[in-house]
């Protein structure tokens, strides 16, 4: 049920159609929207941590330790650290908001905001510094054109999956809460 769909009562009195929320089934509809946000805020949050830890592991105990792989995996794990304390952030932003329909709204549309954020500074946080160390390796000609042609390849598909979700998922997501929002305060 979406807010604009309404009961239709008769008022007899005056001769009128007028029209009723059914307030349970839009609390439910908002409750679905804050829980579909919430949940992709902790996918986004533990895929990224469990990237930045896999990544730094791979760099690490898989192939053989130089100086490069070092401080690639530092800076992967770095990265993973502050979606860790961006994920500590919002769960602590999320207790402030009342257990209502609007304060549900209101964590809902919070939780879209974080992750239209991340979304949007997604290359300065990730892609950069993930491939800073080969950026290095290339300007001191130690790089391979197969490891050159990966880093590009991923940081090139990582950001266009990152601007293609937030155009497509989540502007439109936290758009439509908005536009909910303004709804229910108008009523």
């Amino acid at each position: 049920m979406e807010f604009d769909e309404m009961k239709k009562i008769w008022d007899k009195q005056n001769n009128q159609t007028m029209y009723a929320i059914n307030e349970d089934a839009l609390y439910r509809r908002i409750k679905a929207k804050g829980n579909r946000a919430e949940k992709t805020a902790n996918t986004n949050e533990f895929g990224l941590m469990a990237i930045a830890v896999i990544t730094a592991s791979v760099l690490l105990f898989l192939k053989t330790p130089n100086y490069y792989n070092i401080i690639a995996a530092v800076g992967m794990l770095v990265m993973g650290v502050y979606v860790f304390i961006g994920r500590v952030r919002r769960l602590q932003k999320d207790r402030q908001f009342e257990h209502s329909m609007l304060g549900d709204l209101d964590r809902a549309i919070s939780n879209m905001e974080n992750e239209v954020f991340r979304a949007k500074t997604f290359i300065w946080w990730m892609i950069v510094p993930a491939a800073f160390p080969i950026v290095v390796r290339i300007a001191q000609n130690d790089a391979s054109w197969e490891e050159i042609g990966i880093i590009a390849t991923a940081s090139l598909l990582g950001y266009l999956v990152t601007r293609w979700s937030l155009k497509k998922c989540q502007i439109p997501r936290k758009h439509e809460l908005e536009v909910l929002r303004k709804k229910l305060i108008a009523e």
